[in-house]
């Protein structure tokens, strides 16, 4: 994943799709993002958690926004596999 994101000119997190979900890669932009200086770094600043880089007010009603679109998204797939 490193190599390939690498040049992206956008900050990348990958966590797992679970209600708290744990990180499992950040890119060197979002690293840089946050003003950390490595992974170790953000993965203690964030408590390993992607819920953590949201605002505190912000996290439930970001939350509900998440799951909402992972929902209509996997019954848009189960409508039409082929999109």
């Amino acid at each position: 994943m490193e190599y390939i994101t690498r040049n992206l000119p956008t900050a990348l997190l990958v966590c797992e799709a679970k209600e708290h979900g744990r990180i499992l890669f950040v890119n060197k932009a979002m690293l840089d993002l946050f003003e950390c200086t490595n992974t170790g770094d953000f993965m203690a600043y964030t408590q390993e958690k992607a819920e953590n880089i949201i605002w505190e007010c912000e996290r439930e009603r970001m939350s509900r926004l998440i799951w909402q679109q992972a929902a209509e998204d996997a019954l848009s797939r189960l409508q039409d596999p082929y999109t």
